[in-house]
């Protein structure tokens, strides 16, 4: 039984070799996409079944305005104090989130263009720091999170927006860490796959 199998792979090696790497390749073709399947499974991290997740979409259904799924902050600060130039800038970094032009992902901002109490809640007692929340209405690992994430950030200094020198702007929240996170799994995924 072996030996013809045995009698092609010495008559015809280059074949072998070469059937190889088409199987190789097809199999490298039609595999899903591990990163986008690590992130599916991230995102779903409670079963249908768990109180918190139908808490949650009991919340999304009465209160639809007020839903959302995951989050970025924009820190404004500078350290001795904001200046009015700085709250402009937040006024208007606040209005470019909110542009038609936004992702999907993007719901709601909370910010200076916010009721006054929930504005006035978002800046620090010693002024030298301002909040813009940013609620988005993907799972914090999900591609449209990070497609919205990245948006956000390239949104925050385009030369319409004029940012005051000296202020300085942070990125945080679950869905900034989540983006950080999937490219570390995809790091990770790299290295799997060149080892293998």
């Amino acid at each position: 039984m072996m030996d013809p199998l045995r009698s092609i792979v010495s008559r015809r090696p280059g074949w072998v070799v070469g059937t190889w790497f088409v199987v190789a390749a097809t199999v490298g073709l039609l595999s899903p996409d591990l990163t986008r399947l690590a992130a599916e499974g991230q995102a779903k991290l409670l079963t249908g079944d768990s109180e918190s997740l139908r808490a949650a979409l009991q919340v999304g259904k009465d209160w639809p305005d007020q839903y959302y799924e995951s989050l970025a902050i924009v820190a404004l600060h500078r350290p001795g104090g904001l200046t009015q130039a700085d709250h402009a800038y937040a006024r208007r970094l606040s209005d470019r989130i909110m542009a038609t032009d936004r992702p999907a992902a993007v719901v709601r901002v909370l910010g200076p263009r916010s009721e006054a109490e929930t504005a006035g809640r978002l800046l620090s007692r010693d002024g030298t720091v301002e909040l813009i929340a940013v609620h988005l209405g993907q799972p914090f690992v999900s591609p449209a999170a990070h497609k919205a994430v990245a948006w956000l950030e390239a949104r925050s200094d385009p030369a319409g927006l004029a940012r005051p020198d000296g202020l300085e702007v942070h990125w945080s929240g679950d869905a900034v860490l989540g983006m950080d996170f999937m490219a570390d799994v995809q790091t990770s995924l790299d290295r799997a796959a060149l080892v293998t």
